[in-house]
C-alpha cells in the first residue's frame, strides 16, 4: 500500500537520481581546486538518498507491526504551525544578519535560536546540547570549507 511516507521516499530518491545524473555535467576540478565543483552537491545528493531510504524503510517496518521505534519524539517536534513558521522566520533573520556578523555568528545564533524552538530549553541537558552543538559544528563546517573545500564563507 502507498502511504504518505514511501511516497514522499520514492519521489524523493527519483529527484536525487536525476540530479546525480545531471551532475555529470558540472564542469571537472580547476588546478586551484582541490575537489571539483560537484563534489559537495554530490555529498549532499547521497545523504538525501539515504535518509529518503531510512524513511522508506521505516515505513514497512511500521507497516508490519515491528515498532522499535519512538515516534513520540519525533512527532513533538513537528506538533505545531508556530515552530514551523518560527524557524522560516528565523532563517530570514539569518539571512539578513549573514552580510553583516559573518558566518560564524549570524550561524551560531541561528542554531540557536532554532534548536531552543525545536526542541525546548526545559533543562539544563537540553541547553547543554544546543549550545554544544552549535560552538561544534559550525566551526567544524566553517574549516572544512575554508581549508578542505577552499571555498570562503562570509
Amino acid at each position: 500500500m502507498i502511504t504518505k511516507d514511501r511516497f514522499l521516499s520514492v519521489v524523493m530518491l527519483l529527484i536525487v537520481a536525476i540530479l546525480l545524473y545531471e551532475s555529470g555535467n558540472i564542469p571537472d576540478k580547476t588546478s586551484w581546486q582541490p575537489h571539483g565543483s560537484a563534489f559537495f552537491p554530490r555529498i549532499l545528493l547521497y545523504m538525501i538518498a539515504g535518509m529518503s531510504l531510512l524513511i522508506f524503510v521505516k515505513s514497512l517496518v511500521i507497516e508490519n507491526g515491528i515498532k522499535k521505534f519512538n515516534l513520540r519524539d519525533v512527532e513533538k517536534i513537528f506538533d505545531g504551525k508556530a515552530k514551523c513558521i518560527s524557524v522560516f522566520a528565523f532563517f530570514g533573520i539569518y539571512a539578513l544578519l549573514l552580510p553583516y556578523f559573518g558566518y560564524v555568528i549570524a550561524t551560531i545564533l541561528f542554531m540557536v535560536s532554532t534548536q531552543t524552538v525545536l526542541m525546548g530549553c526545559n533543562t539544563k541537558k537540553k541547553i547543554a546540547t544546543i549550545i554544544l552543538t552549535s560552538l561544534i559544528f559550525v566551526p567544524t563546517i566553517y574549516f572544512i570549507f575554508r581549508y578542505g573545500l577552499r571555498i570562503w564563507l562570509p
